[in-house]
C-alpha cells in the first residue's frame, strides 16, 4: 500500500515538473482559427480528413485539456471554453467515426468525461455548469455546435476575444434568419422554431412574448407576437462534410485512448439513462482450532449475488434500488466451498434466500468537481430470523446501511486511480443499535486500459469495524474486466482476505455484469 501511495504522489510530482499549464493566448486562438479554416467547409466538419491527419486536433485538445485560466478576463474565458467545447465535440466525434449520428455514440453529452482546463466534465456540463451558469448569454447557444444538421452551423473561424461580441451577433443573426433553422408561416400565422428554443427556454424570456421579442431583435423578417409557436423535431444527422463517407477514411491514424469506452465510477447516467448491475461475491474460509475457541475445524463459505439498478433523473441525481440475494454454508473443511450453488436451506448448516432490498440515490454534489460522487442505499431485511436467533441458519446481518464516496482519477490515457470511502452500517433486524455494527472500508484501485474493451486492474481495500472488540479487514485482489459491447461488460476478481483475529485467512471470488442504457 505504501509504494502505491509513493507511486501516486511521484506520478503527481513528475506532472508538475514536467511541464506548467498552457495559458491559452492569442497563439491558441490563431491555431484554432487556422484549424477551423481547413477542416470546416459550408458549416461542416471534414471528419474523414480530420480522421486521416489528426495532429493539429491532438495538439489544441492538449490546451484544452491542461489550459490555466487564472487571470484571464472574463471575454477571453468565455471565447476559451467557446471553443473548447466545439473542439472536444469534434473530437468525441472523431473517436467513433465514421457515424451517422451523434446520438450513436454512447453517453456523448452526459456520460464520458473529458478534461477542460484541468477538470473532468461531460460535453453537458461544460454547457450547463460552466459556459451557461458563468456568462448567462443567450446567443452562446448559437455558437456551440452539438455536431447534428439542426445545430446552428459551425463556423470555420476560432471565436476571438477581441471581436467575440460581434461574432455571437453575427452567428445569432445568421440563425435566426435562416428559414431551415426558424420556420415562418405567414399563411398560417405560426413560426416552427429550433428545438433550441425549448430546451433552454429560461435563457430566452418566460413566455411567449419575451421570447419572440429576442427572436425580433436579430430577424429581418418580424414575427408578430400573436404567431402560433410550435417546435419540429430536431434533425441529428451528423453535421459531416462527406456524409457518404466520401473520401478515404485511415481508420487507424487515430490513436484512440485505450480507456475511451470507459464511464468512470463518479460519473451519473444523465436523464432518462439506465443501468443494471449483478455482482456475486464467494467468501470461503477454513477456521483453524489452534487460532479459534472452537475445537473443530470447518469451512465457511458465503455467497452475496448483488442487483443493482439505477436511472439517471437529471445530470445530478440518479435513483435505483438495490437487492440482496445470499446463500451461506458450513461444511467439514475437505468439502468443497461450491456446494454453497446447490443454494440448499437445511436451517442448520446451510440456508439461502433473497436477504434485503430497498432503495438508493447518487449525486453529484460539486459543482468544481465532476470525478467526485455520492452514493447511498438503504436496504430493509426481507428474510425471517436473519441472525440465526430462532434455531436457523444464520445468512445475514440484518438491515443495511451503505453510504460510499466515489473519485476519479485518470492520470493517463492508459491508467487511472479510483478511491473509495465508505460508511457501512449493519443493523440488527429490530433496529437495536446496541448490537449493530459500523464499518468504514476505504478502497483504492488502479486500472489499466491495455486497449479499448480490455480493464486490468489491482485492489487494495482496509475495512475496520468500530465497536467492542476493534476488529478490521483487509483484501487486495487482481481483477479483469472485458467490454462486450459499449452496453454490456463482464467482470472478474479475486482477491486475498484476511481479517485481525487471525481465524480466517482465504479468498474471495467475484463475477459481475453490467448494462448501461445510455
Amino acid at each position: 500500500m505504501n509504494r502505491l501511495i509513493a507511486l501516486v504522489f511521484s506520478l503527481f510530482i513528475c506532472q508538475a515538473l514536467v511541464a506548467q499549464p498552457p495559458v491559452p493566448n492569442e497563439q491558441f486562438f490563431k491555431e484554432v482559427d487556422s484549424f477551423m479554416g481547413k477542416y470546416v467547409l459550408d458549416g461542416k466538419v471534414k471528419y474523414a480528413d480530420l480522421k486521416a491527419n489528426p495532429a493539429a486536433l491532438v495538439e489544441l485538445c492538449k490546451v484544452v485539456d491542461e489550459a490555466d485560466l487564472k487571470g484571464l478576463s472574463d471575454v477571453e474565458r468565455k471565447a476559451f471554453y467557446i471553443n473548447a467545447y466545439n473542439l472536444t465535440l469534434i473530437k468525441a466525434i472523431l473517436l467513433a467515426y465514421p457515424c451517422q449520428s451523434p446520438n450513436d455514440i454512447p453517453g456523448i453529452f452526459d456520460g464520458a468525461k473529458h478534461k477542460v482546463a484541468g477538470k473532468y466534465m461531460t460535453l453537458n456540463d461544460l454547457e450547463n455548469e460552466t459556459i451557461r451558469k458563468e456568462f448567462d448569454d443567450a446567443r452562446i447557444h448559437f455558437a456551440l455546435v452539438c455536431g447534428a444538421l439542426s445545430c446552428p452551423v459551425i463556423i470555420n473561424t476560432a471565436y476571438s476575444p477581441a471581436s467575440l461580441d460581434e461574432q455571437l451577433d453575427q452567428q445569432t443573426r445568421e440563425a435566426l434568419n435562416d428559414a431551415t433553422f426558424l420556420k415562418v408561416d405567414h399563411g398560417a400565422l405560426k413560426a416552427e422554431l429550433s428545438q433550441i428554443f425549448k430546451w433552454y427556454a429560461a435563457d430566452f424570456g418566460n413566455n411567449n412574448k419575451e421570447l419572440i421579442g429576442f427572436i425580433n431583435k436579430y430577424r429581418k423578417d418580424q414575427i408578430p407576437l400573436d404567431y402560433k409557436l410550435s417546435y419540429y423535431t430536431y434533425d441529428w444527422t451528423l453535421n459531416d462534410a462527406a456524409p457518404n463517407g466520401g473520401g478515404t477514411i485511415l481508420t487507424n491514424t487515430i490513436a484512440q485512448p485505450a480507456s475511451a469506452n470507459r464511464f468512470m465510477t463518479s460519473t451519473l447516467l444523465g436523464k432518462g439513462k439506465w443501468e443494471l448491475k449483478l455482482f456475486n461475491n464467494t467468501y470461503t474460509a477454513r477456521s483453524n482450532p489452534a487460532e479459534t475457541e472452537n475445537a473443530n475445524t470447518f469451512r465457511g463459505t458465503y455467497f452475496s449475488s448483488f442487483v443493482q439498478f439505477l436511472y439517471g433523473v437529471n445530470s445530478k441525481l440518479s435513483v435505483g434500488v438495490d437487492a440482496i440475494y445470499k446463500a451461506n454454508r458450513n461444511d467439514s473443511p475437505i468439502e468443497s466451498w461450491t456446494k454453497v450453488f446447490a443454494f440448499e436451506s437445511d436451517n442448520i448448516s446451510s440456508r439461502a434466500g433473497l436477504t434485503a432490498i430497498g432503495p438508493k440515490f447518487k449525486i453529484a454534489p460539486f459543482k468544481r468537481a465532476q470525478n467526485i460522487s455520492i452514493q447511498s442505499s438503504f436496504m430493509f431485511s426481507v428474510i425471517d430470523d436473519p441472525l440465526g436467533k430462532e434455531g436457523n441458519a444464520y445468512v445475514d446481518n440484518g438491515h443495511h446501511w451503505w453510504t460510499q464516496v466515489f473519485y476519479d482519477l485518470p492520470l493517463s490515457d492508459k491508467i487511472s486511480l479510483f478511491l473509495e470511502a465508505d460508511v457501512f452500517a449493519e443493523i440488527e433486524p429490530s433496529f437495536d443499535l446496541d448490537n449493530s455494527s459500523v464499518f468504514t472500508p476505504l478502497k483504492s484501485i488502479v486500472s489499466y486500459f491495455p486497449g479499448p474493451k480490455w480493464t486490468v486492474y489491482g485492489l487494495t481495500e482496509f475495512a475496520p469495524t468500530w465497536g467492542d472488540p476493534y476488529v478490521y479487514y483487509t483484501q487486495m485482489g487482481l481483477g479483469v474486466k472485458y467490454l462486450i459491447t459499449d452496453a454490456f461488460e463482464i467482470e472478474t476478481l479475486i482477491t486475498n482476505f484476511s481479517s485481525s483475529d487471525a481465524a480466517a485467512r482465504e479468498s474471495t471470488y467475484n463475477f459481475g455484469i453490467r448494462y448501461t442504457r445510455l
